[in-house]
């Protein structure tokens, strides 16, 4: 909404997003906001094309790095207008989980005054934000639960005629309900109207109200004891929420339905995006671009837990071994075989139609580094790719000019085999 409103002004803006590796780094952050003041201003473009031609092997991983020379430059651009930045759930960056903001609010603290850059920040409330961003003497608002209130009511009213009841009276009072019982929050109401779509009988959606506890750890486990009443797709489930919190990417439903295929051998027949809220307990959801999220971050903390009773629990050293299991098994198959030509030396790729290869081929080592090492079938796989189809892999990932791949994975080959002979 802000970044609507500020249509036809210089905006750069970025969403961090906790579950997401990439939307959660401020090396990314602080490249997205470089590329985007590229794009808007033709004097930073011209200072950041002198930046590559001086220096074409910039280091671009590292914050400090990326601070002092990209950002370096980008300031010292022309400025005819102000350029807003607009900076959402700041809480879900690494650098919240890591306590280790000081260094964004450092460099934020440095820009100066001349630089007409302003600022726009949403981020739950904290001590130690509110201490960092002081210095910045920031006109800051706080949204209490009072404030939500309004926003969930609207939202409940649009789903007004698919909740449960009789007639138009009986659904506005479960509306009005539903909006009372959510003590301003709106992931409560999100899930609830979520549960209540699926209701049949009347009983059913007063144990949805009342049963729910007042606190999301509750619900979540609510969403848990309802699985637990479906042990035939136990080992799916788990499967899709293994995958939905240890991918290195959030992965969309083509992507996951053969996933799935590879991690236990299910072929899924139904539309998996219909099917994926009741298979999770409304644990995850699918957006509007067809990719595979989670509810909220507080949902991979709950169902990662080690204290956790239950049977559904996502243990990431397990979770990362199958996912890893899963890739290998890709890397090792038909498609990544080469054909060679009947008259010809030269060796042809096949067609590749499993929707999963892009992210095999990018992120299987990232699963080998946080896989357990004693896992004999793991290591199975990993030296059967290694002996067959390790030279595809290679042209592949130079095929798409991502070479920093295979040095990332030799690094994570090593790790994972110092840990094997220990």
């Amino acid at each position: 909404h802000v970044v609507q409103q500020l249509e036809g002004t210089q905006c750069s803006y970025f969403f961090f997003k906790h579950n997401d590796p990439l939307k959660s780094s401020l090396a990314v952050f602080l490249r997205s906001m470089a590329y985007q003041m590229a794009n808007a201003n033709r004097s930073v473009r011209q200072q950041l094309l002198e930046l590559q031609q001086d220096d074409p092997f910039l280091e671009m991983e590292n914050t400090r790095n990326i601070w002092r020379k990209v950002f370096g430059v980008v300031f010292k651009a022309q400025y005819h207008q102000p350029h807003y930045w607009v900076i959402d759930a700041l809480d879900e960056c690494k650098a919240a989980e890591n306590h280790d903001f000081g260094g964004l609010f450092g460099f934020l603290a440095k820009i100066d005054h001349g630089v007409p850059v302003k600022l726009f920040m949403t981020s739950r409330f904290t001590t130690e934000l509110e201490r960092l961003i002081a210095p910045l003497h920031p006109v800051t608002e706080q949204v209490t639960a009072e404030d939500t209130t309004q926003d969930i009511r609207a939202y409940v009213k649009t789903y007004l005629d698919s909740l449960p009841g009789e007639n138009k009276e009986e659904q506005t009072d479960l509306a009005e309900s539903i909006i009372a019982k959510s003590s301003g929050c709106f992931l409560w109401a999100v899930v609830v109207i979520h549960q209540l779509k699926e209701v049949m009988f009347f009983e059913e959606t007063e144990d949805v109200l009342q049963q729910v506890p007042q606190e999301m750890e509750g619900l979540y486990m609510r969403s848990l004891q309802v699985l637990s009443t479906k042990p035939k797709y136990k080992q799916l489930t788990l499967s899709i929420l293994n995958w939905t919190i240890c991918a290195m990417r959030a992965l969309t439903t083509f992507e996951l339905k053969d996933a799935l295929k590879l991690d236990i051998n299910q072929t899924i027949i139904k539309d998996l995006e219909k099917a994926i809220p009741s298979l999770t307990g409304h644990l995850v959801f699918v957006d509007r671009h067809s990719r595979v999220q989670i509810l909220h971050q507080t949902v991979t903390a709950f169902l990662t837990d080690p204290n956790l009773g239950s049977e559904i629990r996502v243990k990431k050293s397990e979770g990362n071994t199958n996912i890893a299991k899963a890739c290998l098994r890709y890397l090792c198959g038909e498609e990544m075989q080469m054909q060679k030509r009947r008259r010809s030396s030269a060796a042809i790729f096949r067609e590749r139609t499993n929707a999963l290869s892009d992210y095999a081929c990018s992120y299987f080592s990232e699963h080998l580094l946080r896989a357990t090492s004693t896992d004999d079938e793991l290591f199975k796989l990993l030296t059967n790719f290694l002996r067959t189809n390790i030279l595809t892999w290679i042209e592949i990932i130079a095929q798409k000019k991502r070479m920093d791949f295979l040095t990332r994975a030799a690094k994570h080959l090593k790790a994972y085999l110092d840990r094997r002979a220990k």
